[in-house]
């Protein structure tokens, strides 16, 4: 998911990016536009490195994602970053569809770290965006669908009758 919004932003923008990776020396970067941190988000000297004069704070990620969270969301209020966006999972707030093979009863045990890290970014006074990325694929899906659906209407109107 990080590859695909980094490929975006240079593609669309024309943002300087910093990127923060504990494998940061396997990325290739335009240092026209990207600057590279190597670290961990549980070690707060790095991430305030990476924090400092940022706008917006991107994150998706996966481990122990409310400790990162917490991490993310204190070296944010040090360095006065406000805006963060952060992706997650579809079903953190219970609202998977039956259909779709989910149960309204409680969030299940593998997006437990989800929804702990969303609690974290919805409890600080930080501007913030939670990405649940299910619902977006299934957004894609349907808009796909519905545009399949309107050229076979199209294409049915063109036939003789």
């Amino acid at each position: 998911m990080g590859a695909a919004v980094r490929k975006t932003l240079l593609g669309e923008t024309d943002d300087f990016l910093t990127l923060f990776s504990r494998n940061a020396e396997r990325l290739n970067i335009n240092p026209d536009r990207e600057r590279i941190i190597s670290g961990s988000l549980t070690n707060s000297l790095a991430l305030d490195k990476a924090m400092k004069g940022q706008e917006v704070v991107f994150a998706a990620l996966s481990g122990n994602l409310a400790e990162f969270a917490r991490d993310i969301v204190v070296a944010m209020k040090r360095n006065d970053v406000q805006r963060r966006i952060f992706i997650t999972s579809m079903g953190i707030y219970e609202e998977v569809l039956l259909s779709m093979g989910g149960t309204l009863e409680k969030v299940s045990p593998v997006l437990c770290s989800y929804r702990e890290a969303a609690d974290v970014i919805e409890a600080s006074d930080l501007n913030y965006t939670i990405i649940r990325s299910g619902w977006v694929q299934l957004i894609i899906e349907l808009r796909i669908r519905a545009k399949n659906l309107a050229d076979m209407t199209f294409q049915s109107l063109q036939l003789p009758i």
